[in-house]
This record gives structure tokens, sequence and C-alpha cells, in this order.
């Protein structure tokens, strides 16, 4: 009797092997954006406070989002490209 490939003996498809490695992926990415946003959270929070005194007026934090959100997208492509590629490689029968 021939055995089985892991991931068959355990009862997953190629398919849904790529599709938790790219769930998992874009899960990692969501948490490091995250973070990145808290980390500088505070540091935006004081150069406002610095130049609202500075400048004697208030001061809005302004975010440009279109950067951010172009950037958190770079990153996810890259991260699936990097996870997924090689797990599908890796998966016999290909």
């Amino acid at each position: 009797m021939a055995r089985r490939p892991p991931h068959r003996r355990a009862g997953a498809s190629p398919r849904q092997i790529l599709g938790a490695v790219a769930a998992e992926t874009a899960v990692v990415v969501a948490l490091g954006t995250l973070l990145g946003c808290c980390a500088a959270l505070p540091s935006l929070l004081g150069i406002r406070a610095g130049l609202s005194c500075t400048l004697g007026v208030p001061v809005a934090l302004v975010v440009p989002w279109q950067p951010v959100v172009g950037a958190v997208a770079g990153c996810l492509a890259l991260a699936l490209a990097a996870s997924v590629l090689p797990a599908r490689r890796a998966l016999p029968g290909r």
C-alpha cells in the first residue's frame, strides 16, 4: 500500500492548504499594520502637540491614507508571493 502525503492523510486538499497559508499571511500583515499604527500614533500626537504649543494655534492631525493603504497593499502582495508560491511548490504532485 502506497503512503499518502501528510496533508492528504489529514484530509486537506492542496487548495485548502494554499488557502490556509494565504489567510495566515493576511492575518500577519494585518497585525503588523495594526502594531505599526499603534507605534506611530504617540509620535504623531506628540509632534501635533508640540507644533500646537509652538504656533499657538490648533494643529490638525492629517494622515495621508492613500500612501498608507498603498504601502500595506504592497506588503500584502509581497508577503503572499513569499508564502504561497513556496507552499505551492512544496506540495506533492506539482
